[in-house]
């Protein structure tokens, strides 16, 4: 992380990325070398939501 970019951080010895985007499509995925994808998202009401 170099100026401190919120979008991204490290895990372990790899700089990782942070994406929003409500259509996948338009996430530069080849251009970013991508190996692993995690998908997030929250109810309608934009709330998150945990059952415990």
């Amino acid at each position: 992380m170099k100026d401190e970019d919120p979008n991204t951080f490290m895990f372990g010895d790899k700089e990782v990325t942070i994406f929003r985007a409500k259509e996948p499509y338009k996430i530069p995925w080849n251009k970013n070398g991508v190996e692993y994808i995690v998908a997030t998202y929250a109810d309608e009401s934009g709330d998150d939501y945990y059952e415990v």
